[in-house]
């Protein structure tokens, strides 16, 4: 292994904290980009080679180190090569054995496509890139992984992304993001990372709740699924669990509910009762269902036959035994639920 002012012993792993920044309104075609301090590690200002242990504006455990590299680590990375891959002059690295501990205080929220783009870059010949990772998360939940394969002496583009659901244990976690080194010796770098909390993801669908009683009284609901589409509060009935009278109106905000108004606590309730949301507005249809055919045969009077039907036009059964007609027009009602909605005549000896 050569030696050089960063090498793979110097770095045995690397714990990076992301302070992301609160997310703002978004609207129906765009998306925020949340702030990560100091993401292209451009902090502090390092000549052509230079290195130090430590990376403003983030929180580690272990070795830390960002450095300018030179031209011995990677292609075209010395100051004003004018291919030069990297987003500005720095970059990040770290050894195998990293492990994120921090997390921010912005919660995950739900119907959020939230996505990182960074590079991922493989140092010429002393260390392997191993099967290292940058991942997101929330609180101890797994949201995405990414385990870039970066060509020696390059680096390169990658992404990851994770849309949140509508409900879940998940939502209200702080997120975090995760970079990892895994293998024997293995060091990979990281540059230019950006994380965006992409436009809004609505699948309309209802609401669901679930009731709160008190000495039989109901008082209010714990919202499960704040439902999406809505143009206008939705009507909730509640039924079941005993008792009456008890009268509820949802509170509603950019499509969802997010929260239960009592009108009226009802009385006698000995169980929790059913809470049931209308649906958000969607095109009305109609469904068409036959449930029996009137089947027409026209034969020759004196010839024998049997009706057969089937359900796929492979397999046929008989509707009945074989008949010799005595008149032209012979007529019958099905079924089919039981029949099958194909038929055919086949004349008989």
């Amino acid at each position: 292994m050569k030696t050089s002012k960063f090498t793979g012993s110097h770095l045995r792993h690397l714990i990076l904290v992301v302070a992301l920044a609160p997310i703002l309104a978004f609207t129906e075609c765009g998306a925020e980009e949340l702030t990560i301090a100091n993401q292209s590690f451009e902090n502090p200002v390092l000549s052509d080679g230079a290195v130090v242990f430590a990376v403003p504006g983030w929180t580690g455990q272990g070795t830390v180190a960002v450095q300018n590299p030179d031209t011995s680590f990677f292609f075209n990375v010395g100051d004003g090569s004018p291919n030069n891959p990297l987003h500005g002059a720095n970059a990040c690295a770290v050894n195998s054995g990293g492990k994120l501990s921090y997390q921010t205080t912005n919660a995950v929220l739900p119907d959020v496509i939230y996505s990182i783009t960074f590079l991922a870059g493989r140092r010429l010949g002393a260390n392997p890139f191993g099967t290292s990772s940058l991942s997101l998360w929330a609180g101890t939940t797994l949201l995405a992984e990414r385990f870039p394969a970066p060509v020696e002496g390059t680096f390169s583009a990658f992404s990851l992304s994770y849309t949140s659901p509508p409900a879940g244990a998940v939502l209200g976690l702080p997120l975090r993001i995760e970079l990892k080194a895994t293998g024997a010796n293995s060091q990979p770098w990281f540059d230019n990372l950006h994380l965006f909390a992409n436009s809004f993801v609505c699948t309309p669908h209802k609401a669901a709740a679930i009731a709160q009683l008190v000495n039989g009284i109901f008082v209010g609901a714990t919202i499960t699924d704040p439902g999406c589409g809505y143009t206008n509060p939705p009507s909730i009935v509640i039924q079941g669990g005993g008792g009456s009278g008890a009268v509820a109106t949802a509170i509603m905000s950019n499509g969802r509910v997010t929260g239960i108004q009592v009108n009226s606590g009802g009385c006698c309730f000995t169980n929790l009762p059913t809470m049931v949301f209308s649906s958000p507005p969607f095109i009305p249809t109609v469904g068409i269902k036959i449930n029996t055919v009137l089947v027409t045969q026209n034969v020759e009077i004196g010839h024998r036959y049997v009706l057969e039907s089937s359900f796929d036009l492979v397999t046929w059964m008989a509707t009945g035994p074989s008949f010799t007609a005595a008149t032209e027009t012979v007529e019958g009602v099905f079924d089919v639920s039981s029949s099958g909605r194909y038929f055919r005549l086949r004349e008989v000896p």
